[in-house]
């Protein structure tokens, strides 16, 4: 088991890279010998998915992996799919995250201004007048 994660994600072109780096080396009998000692999600120690599947699930640690690509160029912003894949993932753990797949962000954001803020919302019109003690709903004295 690695590290004590028992989960990691990766965007949807992932491969088993990221896990096993020999996988060119690797013959066809050792492969099928291998997808038949697999076990069901629930008993395994370690399951490796996409992000994309991930979605609407929990685990209790995520590992992210180093497929998210930092977006080449100086002036080349991180698309907003990837964006909002990369929230996904980071949102799956429930008790530890380790986000090093995803740990050139920070590097990547300190080189940009920061975001302008959005003008401040207007205070909302006048509402109903609020119930008092002593006055019930749909009855008037």
């Amino acid at each position: 088991m690695t590290s004590g994660f028992g989960f990691v994600l990766c965007p949807a072109g992932c491969t088993t890279r990221s896990i096993t780096p020999a996988h060119r080396r690797l013959r066809p009998d050792v492969v099928i010998d291998t997808m038949d000692r697999l076990v069901p999600e629930q008993a395994a120690q370690v399951v490796v998915s996409t992000a994309h599947k991930a979605k609407g699930r929990e685990w209790p640690r995520v590992r992210i992996a180093d497929d998210f690509h930092q977006p080449k160029g100086e002036d080349t912003p991180i698309p907003q799919a990837e964006a909002m894949l990369a929230y996904v993932a980071v949102t799956r753990a429930r008790l530890a995250l380790d986000p090093d797949g995803l740990a050139w962000v920070d590097r990547w954001l300190a080189t940009r201004p920061a975001p302008a803020l959005e003008p401040a919302l207007s205070p909302p019109g006048p509402t109903r007048e609020p119930i008092t003690a002593g006055r019930e709903v749909g009855h008037e004295r």
